[in-house]
């Protein structure tokens, strides 16, 4: 589905998925989720005591939300999948 500018809208697209009950709003999974470094998890001296610790990144990937009358560039219609699935 096209919006009023003629862009194709993500709830058309095959990459858009809504999680669980919401509607409005999903995750577009065209791309790798992207890595964010959330913080830093402390030393444990429990893995090596003899070697120096460091702390280590704590590390989270997320796909980016969208809504679903966004569009981009990336759009592939979801209707062949739609048809398969019936």
């Amino acid at each position: 589905m096209k919006d009023a500018i003629g862009i194709h809208q993500c709830k058309s697209c095959k990459f858009f998925h809504t999680p669980g009950t919401m509607k409005e709003v999903g995750v577009c999974v065209r791309f790798p989720p992207t890595p964010f470094i959330m913080g830093m998890a402390p030393a444990s001296p429990l893995v090596d005591p003899t070697k120096p610790q460091q702390a280590r990144p704590i590390i989270h990937a997320y796909y980016p939300m969208v809504e679903e009358a966004s569009g981009c560039g990336e759009h592939q219609s979801n209707q062949a999948a739609m048809r398969l699935a019936s």
